[in-house]
């Protein structure tokens, strides 16, 4: 007898050690999809970009994009700063979010056309980072939070699409 003992997945015997083995892996292979609001990012390593991004379900948090700054990345204009976008991403063993996919959802281009417009996107996105100043995956406010920005960046946006030098005049 050499000491080492078989496990079989069909041993019942073995099955609560085989599934602590597994676990690990398992949450490093576990995707999740969300719509968010890009509200920061940074280079990051040669080729790769951080986000800061909010969305109703996880609330603020930080995920990389892999190769983004490639220029044949496509993931690149989805993840512009003020964007809405639809994301998968998965947690790493440490618990890193790594961003697969990116879909434009609402880019806010006519807010973006300006320096004034541009300004009050980033200030609202601003509060909002500072708002929740950690990451918040179980904030109960996000959902709210979340829809009062995407309603606000809205409203900006249709205000700079009417009035393309960002102001009116009352007469």
């Amino acid at each position: 007898h050499s000491g080492l003992v078989a496990f079989s997945s069909r041993d019942p015997r073995s099955r609560p050690l085989l599934e602590s083995l597994r676990s690990p892996l398992s949450k490093m292979n576990k995707s999740f999809s969300t719509e968010c609001l890009v509200l920061k990012n940074s280079n990051y390593k040669d080729a790769d970009k951080l986000y800061t991004l909010f969305s109703p379900q996880y609330g603020k948090f930080t995920a990389t994009a892999k190769g983004v700054r490639r220029i044949n990345s496509k993931r690149l204009g989805s993840l512009d700063t003020l964007n809405r976008a639809q994301i998968s991403f998965s947690e790493s063993h440490r618990e890193v979010k790594i961003i697969h996919q990116a879909q434009l959802v609402e880019s806010h281009k006519d807010l973006k056309k300006t320096m004034s417009g541009i300004a009050k996107g980033l200030y609202m996105a601003e509060l909002l980072h500072r708002f929740f100043y950690h990451d918040t995956s179980q904030h109960e406010s996000a959902p709210k939070v979340y829809a009062l920005l995407t309603k606000s960046l809205q409203s900006l946006n249709k205000f700079y699409a009417k009035y393309p030098e960002g102001s009116f005049n009352f007469v």
